[in-house]
């Protein structure tokens, strides 16, 4: 059944799951606390999914009218009674039980793996490869270009303070992905045009992508991974429409999430054989580097090692000289990549804007709703900050774009400051507000049905060319 708040106007599911579980469990009916718990926190997360997808946006939703506090109830009864089901069913699988017994498939595992799967993935993308020339493009990407080219169409040029007029590259994006694309579509224009350097661009990405996959099945089969999980692995990979598309798009995520793949192999190795990497110099720099590469190629990969590296220290407690020293040793070399020598090459920060992206549309939706109680000196200091009437009419809670892309460039550290503690005094004023307003940045991150309405990727042969027309 798709059940909802506007469609479910009777009790027939509700009584039908009931049905069905007492059904399934009336010879050993026990409810299990820790499945209970997950089923609750399933229901929780699927509840916020269908309130703010509403038009509405909001938990209000909920409790509007006594119907509408019925058909929740219901819901959430369903919901419950369902995730219970499903993961108690599903905790009592032993998936190493499920074999694969194939004599074909199980061959093709054994020997040669990593070049037979490379190959495999390769030969399945072709197709996709071949017609999509020269590659798929993002809003950013067409930026990191025209940052590259010193070109006045660049959209970040107008959010950040130029450290040097005659660099246009900046932080927003990373630096490494922009310099790289940019050196292939330079590189490609001296031997036939921009497009077809775009294209080599996007054919080295393809390969660094599918070497890792390729890499990643080897080590789960080496990692004794029953072939089945083997081989619906590689088939997804194969298949995934979205790993294609992203894979065949010149856009900094797609090698910032290989490499952090690439990443967290290197983690479960060192936690199940420490040695095995420690000890061995040659992945020790491979990881390393990769390490690196997860911190430059996306301004917020730093936090994906500072918040899982130090922790194995915690795991692997009898051995963690060589773990501080290479943490220390990255985190040192990013350093003096990041603050060192890119502001000494003319390159700029980034606009603060994204890493306050949540305390503006908090502010934002409190415009939205409240205008009335927001004092006139506040308003006048929200109004140096980003442009009061954008939040006021165009507020968009999925979509922050909008009122961040208002924000002022010029605005000093005081001032700043003094925007600050007029978010801490709405926050005490409306904290509800300042929650939803979170919920709506980030509810798509657990809801599978999110859906953006805009699409985000392109794939087009006339965006370098002619950059002037576009």
């Amino acid at each position: 059944y798709k059940m909802s708040l506007k469609n479910l106007n009777n009790i027939a599911p509700l009584l039908i799951i009931i049905y069905i579980f007492f059904y399934y469990n009336y010879n050993s009916f026990k409810i299990k606390k820790n499945i209970l718990v997950i089923s609750l926190l399933f229901t929780i997360l699927s509840i916020i999914c269908i309130s703010y997808k509403s038009e509405e946006a909001t938990l209000y939703i909920l409790f509007k009218s006594p119907v509408q506090i019925y058909k929740f109830i219901i819901l959430f009864i369903s919901y419950v009674v369902n995730y219970y089901c499903v993961t108690k069913t599903t905790v009592n699988i032993d998936p190493f039980s499920l074999k694969l017994n194939n004599a074909f498939i199980k061959k093709y595992f054994n020997n040669h793996l990593i070049i037979k799967t490379f190959l495999l993935i390769i030969i399945c993308w072709l197709p996709y490869i071949i017609m999509t020339y020269p590659g798929g493009a993002t809003g950013d990407t067409a930026d990191s270009i025209y940052q590259f080219f010193h070109s006045r169409y660049s959209w970040t040029l107008p959010t950040v303070n130029l450290i040097n007029k005659n660099v246009y590259i900046n932080k927003h994006h990373s630096v490494l992905f922009t310099v790289m694309l940019g050196t292939f579509v330079k590189f490609g224009n001296m031997i036939i045009s921009n497009n077809f350097g775009f294209y080599l661009f996007v054919i080295f990405q393809v390969l660094i992508v599918v070497s890792i996959f390729s890499f990643m099945i080897y080590y789960l089969k080496k990692n004794n991974l029953p072939t089945l999980y083997l081989f619906i692995s590689l088939i997804f990979i194969c298949t995934s429409p979205v790993i294609i598309t992203y894979s065949l798009t010149a856009v900094k995520d797609t090698l910032s999430a290989i490499f952090t793949l690439l990443y967290v192999i290197f983690l479960l190795q060192i936690i199940k054989d420490y040695k095995s990497v420690f000890n061995n110099r040659f992945k020790l720099i491979l990881l390393i580097i990769d390490m690196l590469l997860v911190m430059m190629l996306r301004n917020n990969g730093i936090f994906t090692i500072i918040f899982s590296f130090p922790f194995l220290i915690l795991i692997c407690f009898k051995n963690t000289k060589k773990i501080i020293c290479t943490f220390i040793l990255v985190i040192l070399i990013f350093i003096s990549y990041n603050d060192i020598l890119l502001p000494n090459l003319g390159i700029s920060n980034g606009s603060i804007k994204e890493v306050l992206t949540i305390p503006i549309m908090q502010i934002s939706r409190t415009i939205k709703y409240h205008d009335n109680e927001i004092e006139e000196k506040d308003k006048i200091i929200i109004k140096n900050t980003f442009n009061y009437e954008t939040a006021k009419y165009n507020y968009d809670p999925n979509l922050a774009d909008l009122i961040k892309d208002s924000y002022n460039k010029d605005i000093t550290s005081s001032d700043l400051k003094k925007t600050f503690k007029v978010w801490l005094k709405y926050l005490k004023k409306y904290p509800l507000t300042y929650i939803e307003s979170f919920i709506n940045s980030t509810y798509g991150y657990f809801c599978p049905s999110f859906k953006n309405d805009e699409p985000s990727i392109i794939f087009t042969n006339y965006l370098i060319e002619n950059p002037e027309k576009n």
